[in-house]
């Protein structure tokens, strides 16, 4: 089916399904109305006797009378049995072309299933079968480089080690494509989470890992919401570690976690930096596997962390977007259903 002609499909259901009814409800009333008429004609047919005439002109104006009504009653009743059966006819239509559209829908959404199931397979498989040669790569590198090191020019061991750096960042991407294909695959257990106990631990460990940095964080008590506690951690801690990562360059860097209301009124929640921001133009790209709007060589990544991000919110249900300005920062928001 065409896109035209499923856009025409939505307007033809309801058309004929209240034409249908607007014919059932039609007919219905005049039949009430000849129903509820019926005693004022017996009593006009009555009046008929009352008229003093001769015997021939009396039954001549009976028979146009009984005549008269005959034919109303006949056209009213053609009328009520073709209006009924249009009626009914559009309904049954409606319904046909109804249960043709939602097997169609339930057609697509089985194909589009497939096809992810086949994607994840795939993606999961590359991902996992490529791990063993980047490791070899990376590990016959470094035993060069320990064996033969001080005997190789400075330029072969550069070249050694970049060969080191190009795997090992392949890997990180490989880790990250697994993460991205099992968060699609992971079984969702609902429960109450607390987000401002997650988003405090998430700090704790990267103020472990990193004592020397100066970062105030602020996260909001009470932060709390319906969801699998294990994906919403994850997605947590890639929107907290992407902001500490980009309030590297910063003297005094300042991290936000809390809550508010979107326009609708739906409770939403946040990370604000006032890290590198970024480009609002580009802001649709934020979320895309391996889209980055800053070079690797300014903050290290993959580009995963984000697109792992909406699949985690979209799972919930919700949606998530960014705000930001270049060097002003940027606010990362998502709901939840």
């Amino acid at each position: 089916m065409t896109a035209r002609r499923r856009w025409l499909t939505h307007p033809a259901i309801h058309t004929a399904a209240f034409i249908g009814l607007l014919l059932v409800m039609v007919t219905g009333r005049i039949a009430y109305r000849l129903a509820h008429a019926f005693p004022e004609y017996a009593e006009w047919m009555a009046r008929t006797y009352d008229i003093p005439a001769t015997p021939a002109a009396h039954e001549q104006m009976v028979h146009q009378r009984i005549t008269r009504a005959n034919m109303i009653v006949s056209r009213v009743s053609i009328f009520v049995t073709v209006g009924v059966l249009l009626g009914v006819t559009l309904i049954v239509t409606s319904h046909v072309l109804l249960m043709r559209e939602i097997r169609r829908r339930e057609e697509v959404e089985r194909i589009l299933q497939n096809t992810n199931r086949e994607l994840e397979s795939f993606s999961y498989s590359v991902s996992h079968d490529l791990r063993a040669p980047l490791r070899s790569i990376d590990g016959f590198s470094q035993a060069l480089l320990e064996d033969a090191g001080p005997s190789l020019a400075p330029e072969a061991q550069g070249h050694l080690a970049r060969i080191r750096h190009a795997t090992q960042r392949m890997g990180l991407l490989v880790d990250d494509l697994l993460t991205l294909s099992k968060v699609a695959r992971t079984e969702m257990k609902r429960e109450r989470v607390d987000l401002s106990d997650l988003s405090a631990h998430i700090v704790s460990e990267l103020r472990r890992q990193a004592p020397e940095r100066v970062v105030h964080v602020t996260v909001t008590p009470g932060l709390a919401a319906r969801g699998d506690a294990r994906l919403l951690s994850q997605a947590l801690q890639n929107l907290i570690e992407n902001a500490w990562k980009f309030t590297s360059r910063r003297d005094v860097a300042a991290i936000d976690v809390g809550q508010t209301r979107d326009g609708s009124g739906t409770q939403t929640f946040f990370v604000r930096d006032n890290g590198a921001g970024f480009d609002p133009d580009y802001a649709d790209k934020l979320f895309g596997p391996f889209q980055r709007l800053h070079g690797s060589s300014e903050f290290p990544g993959t580009g995963i962390g984000l697109a792992t991000v909406q699949r985690i919110i979209h799972r919930h249900g919700g949606r998530v977007w960014a705000e930001g300005q270049v060097e002003q920062g940027a606010c990362f928001y998502f709901t939840l259903a």
